[in-house]
């Protein structure tokens, strides 16, 4: 799949190019599938059977907040990794002040469709499910916030799901003459016993 793949809104490819695309006015979702180095998977496995954690940061302190992640072979590739997708989101956004989360997640958090007052926001899921969205076509944006979630895809069986690994940058209502547009979006279900490690950046 070396050819990007246009959905309306929404744009995907293999090719790390495709995250600059989300600067493009009609597009409001853009999603890099990639695979993951096998030491990066590795660590990942490894965290998952640990206990819950949470780390809440920013640009400047998140090298030292993750160094405290505990040892274990691929770690440091693991935070390499997470080094790229930040300097990333800061070139596509061209913001200064960030907000980053890396977290064990074992509950759904946002289990209704709805959109996000946000500018950009990035989203990786190393282990576990993706984030499902609606693509324009699909959403009937008047039912959103009305509490029936089966209302808002006109469609069920169009309902999409990102890819495990994939990097993607999703546009909220915040995003300049975006109001009414943002990428609709809510958290997969999660089975007992699973975990999601979820990593999230804001501008």
């Amino acid at each position: 799949m070396n050819s990007s793949l246009i959905r309306s809104n929404v744009l995907i490819s293999d090719q790390i190019s495709v995250l600059n695309k989300i600067l493009d006015q009609e597009i409001n979702l853009v999603s890099y599938v990639r695979t993951l180095e096998e030491k990066i998977k590795i660590y990942t496995k490894f965290l998952l059977e640990k206990q819950k954690f949470e780390f809440n940061t920013n640009e400047i302190n998140f090298l030292k907040e993750f160094q405290s992640l505990p040892e274990n072979f691929g770690k440091n590739e693991f935070i390499q990794d997470l080094k790229m997708i930040i300097e990333e989101f800061k070139k596509i956004s061209k913001s200064k002040k960030l907000k980053i989360q890396l977290a064990i997640i074992d509950k759904v958090q946002c289990p209704k469709f709805h959109v996000d007052f946000v500018s950009l926001r990035l989203i990786s899921t190393y282990s576990g499910v993706g984030t499902i969205y609606l693509e324009n076509q699909n959403s009937n944006r008047k039912e959103l916030g009305l509490g029936n979630n089966l209302k808002v895809p006109i469609c069920q069986k169009e309902i999409k799901q990102l890819e495990t690994y994939s990097i993607s940058i999703l546009k909220g209502e915040a995003y300049p003459k975006n109001l009414g547009k943002g990428i609709i979006h809510k958290s997969p279900e999660i089975k007992i016993n699973e975990k999601r490690l979820f990593f999230k950046i804001e501008n």
